[in-house]
């Protein structure tokens, strides 16, 4: 589903000089698979997640998702692969605190210019991360691993292929991040889809497909 050939990226500093973040990565990250991105802070591993979604460009290599070559994309044909083809889960959560769980997903929802079936999608989703009986719940009445199941239901409502996860179980304690972990391979087994997520968490690496590391 997605590869890397050769991939880098520097950041320049203000005094002319530069950081390497990233150095010829070549990475295969097929289809409904758990793939994580193992390594200690500062590796890289949010910086590689975002160049895989588009969200950066990399100094240097190519990268493709379903044979398409992201230097080939404009603005607006990254924006639709980001809007329908995938799906993001953030360590800070992000939830929207004057909405309901309900609210929060169809909000996103609506963002991906999703028009039909919005209620069928969001009552499925809250339902397949164990949250059917708290979609009324505001943020602030949830636990943190609710609401990081909440932000998963969002991230996935819209049905992408694939979805980045930038350290999802980062706040939570390892019987947290175990239990996150477990529903992304129940979201995979059940509907195809892929993850890819980042992880510091040496507890967890045991339950991925691909493991890769950063240094």
């Amino acid at each position: 589903m997605l590869n890397t050939e050769h991939v880098g990226k520097e950041f320049h500093t203000g005094n002319g000089k530069h950081i390497t973040v990233l150095e010829d990565v070549n990475i295969e990250i097929p289809s409904g698979k758990l793939v994580m991105l193992k390594g200690r802070s500062g590796s890289g591993k949010t910086t590689l997640l975002n160049i895989l979604s588009t969200l950066d460009v990399p100094t240097s290599g190519k990268i493709w998702f379903n044979d398409k070559d992201y230097s080939l994309l404009n603005n607006d044909e990254k924006e639709h692969l980001r809007r329908y083809e995938m799906g993001f889960v953030f360590q800070s959560v992000a939830l929207l605190p004057i909405m309901t769980a309900y609210e929060n997903v169809d909000f996103a929802l609506r963002t991906a210019g999703i028009k039909n079936n919005r209620d069928k999608l969001i009552c499925e989703a809250l339902e397949n991360v164990g949250l059917a009986d708290r979609m009324k719940h505001m943020p602030s009445q949830l636990s943190g691993g609710e609401q990081q199941r909440v932000a998963i239901a969002r991230a996935f409502a819209h049905r992408p292929q694939i979805i980045f996860a930038d350290e999802p179980t980062g706040s939570l304690d390892t019987a947290g991040g175990i239990r996150i972990v477990l529903l992304f391979s129940e979201l995979i087994e059940k509907y195809g889809i892929t993850v890819v997520m980042s992880t510091h968490d040496m507890g967890l690496v045991e339950f991925a497909d691909i493991l890769y590391e950063l240094q």
